[in-house]
């Protein structure tokens, strides 16, 4: 599958993700736009780590408790 065709199944820009697989303009691959490829090419939900760590990101910011206990356990 192409790029574009990628794109277009994925439902985003081709430019935009053409910069984003190059890290031009300060484009990245996030998690979402990870997931969005994944879902695409009709790979299971996680298979990509930026979309793993996206998921983990938002359910330590969205719950402070599992934040300060992963910081525990982290730092011993």
């Amino acid at each position: 599958m192409s790029a574009s065709a990628l794109a277009k199944k994925a439902g985003v820009n081709h430019s935009h993700l053409s910069r984003a697989k190059r890290g031009k303009d300060y484009k990245s691959l996030s998690g979402e736009l990870v997931a969005r490829l994944g879902r695409a090419l009709e790979l299971p939900a996680g298979y990509f780590p930026e979309e793993r760590e996206t998921v983990v990101v938002e359910r330590i910011r969205a719950d402070s408790q599992l934040r300060d206990r992963l910081y525990r356990s982290i730092t011993g």
